[in-house]
Protein backbone atom coordinates (compact mmCIF):
# COMPACT_ATOMS: atom_id res chain seq x y z
CA UNK A 1 0.00 0.00 0.00
CA UNK A 2 1.46 3.38 -0.97
CA UNK A 3 1.22 6.26 1.46
CA UNK A 4 -2.10 8.12 1.10
CA UNK A 5 -1.21 11.75 0.43
CA UNK A 6 -4.28 13.97 0.78
CA UNK A 7 -4.88 17.57 -0.27
CA UNK A 8 -7.35 20.25 0.70
CA UNK A 9 -7.73 23.86 -0.40
CA UNK A 10 -4.87 24.96 1.86
CA UNK A 11 -3.14 21.80 3.02
CA UNK A 12 -1.06 18.85 1.95
CA UNK A 13 -1.25 15.79 4.21
CA UNK A 14 1.79 13.65 3.45
CA UNK A 15 4.19 11.21 5.05
CA UNK A 16 6.99 12.29 7.36
CA UNK A 17 10.53 12.71 6.10
CA UNK A 18 13.81 13.83 7.63
CA UNK A 19 13.12 17.45 6.57
CA UNK A 20 10.31 17.50 9.15
CA UNK A 21 12.46 16.56 12.16
CA UNK A 22 13.27 20.07 13.38
CA UNK A 23 9.70 21.39 13.11
CA UNK A 24 8.35 18.19 14.71
CA UNK A 25 10.79 18.57 17.63
CA UNK A 26 9.69 22.20 18.09
CA UNK A 27 6.03 21.17 18.14
CA UNK A 28 6.61 18.35 20.62
CA UNK A 29 8.63 20.67 22.88
CA UNK A 30 6.15 23.58 22.69
CA UNK A 31 5.23 24.40 26.33
CA UNK A 32 1.61 25.11 25.33
CA UNK A 33 1.21 21.86 23.39
CA UNK A 34 3.56 19.53 25.22
CA UNK A 35 1.31 18.79 28.23
CA UNK A 36 -1.42 17.62 25.85
CA UNK A 37 0.85 15.50 23.63
CA UNK A 38 3.15 13.43 25.81
CA UNK A 39 3.33 12.01 29.29
CA UNK A 40 7.04 11.20 28.96
CA UNK A 41 8.79 14.58 29.01
CA UNK A 42 10.07 16.72 26.12
CA UNK A 43 11.71 14.64 23.36
CA UNK A 44 15.21 15.10 21.99
CA UNK A 45 16.05 15.22 18.29
CA UNK A 46 17.12 11.56 18.39
CA UNK A 47 13.82 10.65 20.15
CA UNK A 48 11.89 12.32 17.33
CA UNK A 49 14.00 10.65 14.63
CA UNK A 50 13.19 7.27 16.21
CA UNK A 51 9.51 8.25 16.48
CA UNK A 52 9.37 9.13 12.78
CA UNK A 53 10.96 5.77 11.90
CA UNK A 54 8.47 3.92 14.17
CA UNK A 55 5.57 5.82 12.59
CA UNK A 56 6.73 4.89 9.10
CA UNK A 57 7.11 1.23 10.11
CA UNK A 58 3.67 1.28 11.74
CA UNK A 59 2.15 2.36 8.42
CA UNK A 60 4.04 -0.34 6.52
CA UNK A 61 2.64 -2.89 9.00
CA UNK A 62 -0.90 -1.60 8.43
CA UNK A 63 -1.50 -0.18 11.91
CA UNK A 64 -1.24 3.61 11.95
CA UNK A 65 -1.01 6.47 9.47
CA UNK A 66 0.89 9.57 10.61
CA UNK A 67 0.41 12.50 8.27
CA UNK A 68 2.42 15.69 8.25
CA UNK A 69 -0.01 18.58 7.99
CA UNK A 70 1.78 21.00 5.67
CA UNK A 71 0.84 24.22 3.93
CA UNK A 72 -0.03 23.31 0.35
CA UNK A 73 1.74 26.25 -1.26
CA UNK A 74 5.06 25.82 0.59
CA UNK A 75 5.06 22.24 1.97
CA UNK A 76 5.97 23.70 5.40
CA UNK A 77 5.25 21.42 8.38
CA UNK A 78 2.57 22.95 10.62
CA UNK A 79 1.40 19.90 12.56
CA UNK A 80 0.55 16.23 12.40
CA UNK A 81 -2.54 14.05 12.34
CA UNK A 82 -2.58 10.30 12.99
CA UNK A 83 -5.15 7.58 12.40
CA UNK A 84 -4.49 4.66 14.74
CA UNK A 85 -5.67 1.16 13.80
CA UNK A 86 -6.81 2.58 10.47
CA UNK A 87 -7.90 -0.78 9.09
CA UNK A 88 -10.42 -1.30 11.91
CA UNK A 89 -14.01 -0.04 11.96
CA UNK A 90 -13.23 2.14 15.01
CA UNK A 91 -10.25 4.42 14.30
CA UNK A 92 -8.57 6.64 16.90
CA UNK A 93 -7.23 10.05 15.94
CA UNK A 94 -4.39 12.03 17.49
CA UNK A 95 -3.13 15.40 16.33
CA UNK A 96 -1.23 18.56 17.21
CA UNK A 97 -0.71 21.92 15.53
CA UNK A 98 2.24 24.32 15.79
CA UNK A 99 1.43 27.42 17.83
CA UNK A 100 1.37 30.05 15.09
CA UNK A 101 -1.12 27.97 13.06
CA UNK A 102 -3.62 27.20 15.81
CA UNK A 103 -7.17 28.58 15.72
CA UNK A 104 -7.09 29.17 11.96
CA UNK A 105 -9.13 26.17 10.87
CA UNK A 106 -6.21 24.11 9.59
CA UNK A 107 -6.77 21.09 11.84
CA UNK A 108 -10.50 21.12 11.13
CA UNK A 109 -9.68 21.02 7.42
CA UNK A 110 -7.16 18.19 7.95
CA UNK A 111 -9.49 16.07 10.09
CA UNK A 112 -12.28 16.51 7.54
CA UNK A 113 -10.00 15.25 4.74
CA UNK A 114 -8.82 12.29 6.80
CA UNK A 115 -12.40 11.43 7.78
CA UNK A 116 -13.34 11.19 4.10
CA UNK A 117 -10.34 8.97 3.41
CA UNK A 118 -11.05 6.70 6.39
CA UNK A 119 -14.63 6.20 5.18
CA UNK A 120 -13.23 4.72 1.96
CA UNK A 121 -11.29 2.21 4.09
CA UNK A 122 -14.40 1.11 5.98
CA UNK A 123 -14.15 3.18 9.16
CA UNK A 124 -17.47 3.43 10.96
CA UNK A 125 -16.52 5.27 14.15
CA UNK A 126 -13.82 7.83 14.95
CA UNK A 127 -12.53 8.44 18.46
CA UNK A 128 -10.20 11.02 19.92
CA UNK A 129 -8.88 11.34 23.46
CA UNK A 130 -8.44 14.89 24.70
CA UNK A 131 -6.57 15.82 27.86
CA UNK A 132 -8.75 17.47 30.47
CA UNK A 133 -8.33 21.21 30.12
CA UNK A 134 -7.62 21.19 26.39
CA UNK A 135 -10.74 23.22 25.62
CA UNK A 136 -9.63 24.21 22.11
CA UNK A 137 -9.32 20.58 21.05
CA UNK A 138 -12.65 19.67 22.65
CA UNK A 139 -14.32 22.56 20.79
CA UNK A 140 -12.67 21.50 17.51
CA UNK A 141 -14.03 17.97 17.84
CA UNK A 142 -17.49 19.24 18.77
CA UNK A 143 -17.50 21.47 15.68
CA UNK A 144 -16.79 18.35 13.58
CA UNK A 145 -19.74 16.42 15.04
CA UNK A 146 -17.91 14.46 17.74
CA UNK A 147 -19.62 14.05 21.11
CA UNK A 148 -18.04 13.48 24.49
CA UNK A 149 -18.83 9.91 25.53
CA UNK A 150 -16.53 9.20 28.48
CA UNK A 151 -13.80 10.44 30.79
CA UNK A 152 -10.92 8.05 31.45
CA UNK A 153 -7.30 8.46 32.56
CA UNK A 154 -7.51 12.28 32.75
CA UNK A 155 -8.84 12.45 29.20
CA UNK A 156 -12.21 13.14 27.65
CA UNK A 157 -13.11 10.61 24.99
CA UNK A 158 -14.96 11.97 21.97
CA UNK A 159 -16.66 9.83 19.35
CA UNK A 160 -18.22 10.37 15.96
CA UNK A 161 -20.25 7.70 14.21
CA UNK A 162 -19.64 7.80 10.47
CA UNK A 163 -21.80 4.86 9.45
CA UNK A 164 -25.00 3.68 11.09
CA UNK A 165 -25.29 -0.06 11.29
CA UNK A 166 -28.60 -1.46 10.14
CA UNK A 167 -29.72 -4.52 12.10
Amino acid sequence: MSFPNLTTNRLLLRGFSTIDTSAYVQLLQDPQAFPFISDNGPPTVSDVERKIARNQKSFQMGRDIYWVVALKESNVFIGYLAAHNFKETCVSLSYAMSGQYRRRGFMKEAISAVTGYLLTLGAEVLEARVHAGNHASAALLASLGFTRVAFRDERDIFRQTLVSRVA
